[in-house]
């Protein structure tokens, strides 16, 4: 398999090295480290000024055990062949180094408790770890295999918890969580006219006629309504189907974008028209519904890929 390396992958940690190195000044650091053991990992030694250097590149969260997938990451990408060439590592380190002078550089690799060395030694590690973590990804994508009746289902789901019909389960929330232009789909924008009984319902009527013969709804609203924004053309949304009253919901549910209906509910008359609603259509997210599903499943695939690295390592906590 061939592997494709991109600085984007790793221009984050040149990043945080760099933020970190400007303007952490909260974490304390002893005069000096003891360098004592702290986990033993498959024979290797890690060791607490290693941690401590950990902590400080990863702006204070990292622990032993953050520290121990690291070293197996590392570990297997060994064992399966990966190499990081010097050349790239000091590629990136130049591009670091440029944003300093060459005593600021120093002043943050002493304030890490970090040599030149260690931190090249460093970078090599990410760039390790990345690589076979991203080969782990394309082979376990690779036999990944999302049904037309998984998408159809995800879908149908989806549609429902969009339109409020069901609380969702969690990839469904996940799903819409990522996908921001979602929290407009199923909602729906109408313009109400109510008039009241006493009104008689040649009124209403008329006035119901008038709005199917174009005249403007705005317009007519504004004339007559009695119900909520009448000085706005009695224009409401976008709100979901669920935050309506329920005769107007059953009604609306059935209407098509531009139609008019009047209903009768209780003592008042309702003239709706159905301004615009905001659909998911399955072929427009067909391809983001498989690629999503396909993600999670990745996702699951790598952590039961790490879970069994741990279960086949000697791992021993000092």
């Amino acid at each position: 398999m061939k592997l494709i390396f991109s600085y984007r992958n790793f221009f984050i940690w040149g990043l945080i090295f760099l933020w970190v190195g400007r303007g952490l000044t909260s974490l304390a650091y002893s005069a000096e480290l003891i360098d004592k053991i702290v986990v033993v990992v498959n024979g290797e030694i890690l060791t607490e000024r290693q941690l401590e250097q950990e902590r400080f590149l990863n702006q204070g969260k990292w622990e032993i055990e953050n520290m121990i997938d690291s070293c197996l990451f590392k570990q297997e990408a060994k064992k399966e062949g990966i190499t990081v060439s010097s050349e790239v590592v000091e590629e990136y380190l130049s591009k670091i180094k440029a944003n300093f002078s060459e005593t600021e550089f120093e002043l943050i690799l002493r304030e890490g408790k970090l040599s030149l060395a260690e931190y090249r030694g460093w970078l090599k590690g990410m760039f390790l770890q990345q690589i076979l973590i991203n080969q782990k990804r394309m082979q376990i994508s690779e036999k990944i295999k999302v049904e037309e009746e998984e998408l159809e289902e995800f879908y149908q789901k989806l549609k429902q918890y969009l339109q409020g019909e069901r609380e969702g389960e969690e990839e469904i929330k996940q799903f819409c969580y990522y996908e921001e232009e979602l929290k407009d789909i199923g909602k729906i924008k109408i313009a109400l006219i109510v008039i009241p009984d006493k009104d008689s319902i040649l009124t209403a009527e008329n006035i119901f006629q008038l709005s199917k013969k174009r005249v403007d709804f705005s317009i007519l609203a504004r004339e007559f309504s009695q119900g909520p924004n009448a000085e706005q053309g009695g224009e409401l949304g976008p709100l979901r189907l669920k935050d309506l009253a329920p005769f107007l919901r059953e009604v609306i549910s059935f209407m098509r974008i531009g139609e008019i209906r009047l209903i009768k509910e209780k003592n008042l008359f309702y003239i709706i028209q159905l301004k615009d609603r905001k659909e998911l259509l399955f072929a427009q997210y067909e391809t983001i519904i498989e690629e999503y599903l396909r993600q999670e499943r990745v996702e699951k695939g790598l952590q039961e890929w790490r879970k069994a690295l741990r279960e086949k390592a000697e791992i021993g906590i000092i």
